[in-house]
């Protein structure tokens, strides 16, 4: 890219943050910058090198989780929808997520159901394996849901979510138990 003479070059955080509000849209990315203050405030003045170097570890850290939560919330359903997915009622969804063989993330007072985990050729309108996957991870619906749609190396970068869909379940539960008990 040139850059015309006279022309001042963007600085980089000013594009990168263009980029990422252009993919995630102003209203996640504004809480992403909410977290990422909030965080800001909660810390120690810089004393040292160091220091500043863990702050900068833990800003980054928040900024991934945050832009990860927005990804999921982007493509999330309410209680309502999830339950027609699953031709069932709300409450029966609320009541699934609560006991783990549904993924809900909350956001604020509501229950948000990302909506990848669903599948209308299986009987009972989940991709086919999820439960069991769910059932062996022992971590927050956070955290399951980040693991389900991030690349993973010990699965050839593939999105274990994708694997699920595509029936290799036995590949996706080694992974899961493997994680979670190691």
């Amino acid at each position: 890219m040139r850059v015309r003479e006279g022309v001042p070059k963007m600085p980089q955080s000013i594009g990168l943050a263009n980029e990422l509000r252009a993919d995630l849209g102003e209203i996640p990315f504004t809480a992403i910058l909410e977290s990422i203050r909030d965080a800001l405030r909660g810390m120690p003045k810089v004393r040292d090198e160091r220091q500043s170097e863990l702050i900068e570890l833990r800003l980054r850290n928040t900024a991934r989780v945050e832009a990860k939560r927005a990804v999921i919330l982007k493509d999330s359903v309410n209680s309502d929808v999830a339950g027609q997915f699953i031709s069932r009622t709300r409450p029966v969804a609320i009541k699934l997520a609560k006991s783990g063989e549904l993924l809900a993330v909350q956001d604020g007072r509501f229950l948000r159901f990302p909506r990848w985990q669903f599948d209308d050729r299986s009987d009972d309108g989940i991709v086919p394996g999820l439960r069991q996957v769910l059932a062996v991870m022992d971590a927050s619906p956070f955290r399951k849901a980040a693991w389900l749609i991030s690349p993973n190396p010990r699965l050839g970068g593939r999105l274990p979510i994708d694997l699920l869909r595509e029936g290799q379940l036995d590949r996706v539960f080694e992974e899961a138990t493997a994680l979670t008990s190691g």
